[in-house]
């Protein structure tokens, strides 16, 4: 549920598989974006769709529209 009670376009969902409701809620949420449509994509690919250089030594919470 706090996976996509807020997303947005553009942003970066980690998840750690400390537990094993982690996988099935992850799996869950995927669908829900995908079915919203959302599209599920690595950071090399929001880079590149974003047309944004990737910079060491930086943090990101989201990318956004330039």
């Amino acid at each position: 549920d706090e996976m996509i009670k807020n997303v947005q376009d553009g942003d970066i969902i980690l998840l750690h598989d400390l537990y094993p409701t982690t996988v099935e809620g992850a799996l869950r949420g995927i669908d829900y974006l995908l079915a919203n449509g959302f599209a599920v994509v690595s950071l090399d690919e929001m880079y590149r769709l974003r047309g944004i250089a990737p910079q060491t030594h930086t943090s990101l919470r989201h990318f956004y529209l330039q």
